[in-house]
């Protein structure tokens, strides 16, 4: 009887005194309370189909096609080769802090390009790759600034966009690019930028615009947008 008083005590002191051990909790299970909020995700599986039906996007440009050999995710990518061919999704609520993030496969260089697009009807934040494979971020048709990263043909790349919009001139402008699933580190982040867009509710992904006299084949995969809060959950 002693003893088992003597071991009830112990537990008390120990619990009130904070010597209990801590149970570990897996982020991931209890989600982020401060993160940003998911405004849109989608992988291009099925139903979606161009000229078919255009599953969770809001239009599909017809000549843009299904890919299910070069994959990232799923069982299906999208294939572009051509100004025009992507996907849109209109109606999006974002706040002016945005963070957007897609997978992306050129099968040559031999264009410039744009790829991940966040705006308004008229007005864009768009992602560039160059001839010579160096990612960069745009204003409409203007640079905003340029990564320093050089990507290769035949590989899928994950790039990273977060944008704060203001309206004196320091809006920010942060882009990261890697191989992996989870964000590791800024490769380029400016406080000074100047972009047009006023409403961001429109995220297009695909082959928006080709220059330069070649003809690139562009597979895309898993592009996502996140709207104010802190880093996404889904990038750690």
């Amino acid at each position: 009887m002693r003893i088992i008083l003597v071991l009830l005590i112990l537990v008390f002191a120990s619990d009130a005194f904070g010597m209990m051990p801590s149970v570990a909790h897996n982020v991931g299970s209890i989600g982020c309370p401060s993160d940003a909020t998911l405004v849109f995700e989608d992988s291009f599986e099925s139903p979606w189909e161009p000229g078919v039906d255009t599953g969770n996007w809001t239009t599909v440009n017809s000549n843009t096609e299904i890919e299910s050999t070069i994959v990232k995710y799923g069982a299906q990518s999208q294939k572009s080769n051509a100004s025009g061919e992507y996907s849109l999704k209109s109606g999006l609520t974002t706040t002016s802090e945005f963070w957007f993030d897609a997978w992306i496969y050129p099968d040559d260089l031999s264009a410039y390009f744009y790829m991940m697009n966040v705006g308004d009807s008229s007005n864009y934040v768009r992602v560039r790759i160059a001839t010579d494979g160096s990612v960069l971020i745009y204003n409409d048709s203007t640079s905003v600034a340029d990564t320093g990263v050089n990507i290769s043909a035949d590989q899928w790349y994950h790039i990273f966009a977060h944008v704060i919009l203001t309206t004196d001139g320091s809006e920010t402008a942060e882009v990261a690019v890697n191989q992996q699933v989870s964000f590791d580190s800024w490769d380029v982040s400016i406080s000074n930028a100047t972009f047009t867009v006023t409403t961001p509710d429109r995220f297009l992904l695909g082959l928006t615009y080709v220059g330069g006299g070649g003809t690139p084949v562009v597979y895309t995969d898993k592009g996502r947008i996140f709207s104010g809060g802190n880093m996404p959950c889904a990038w750690k």
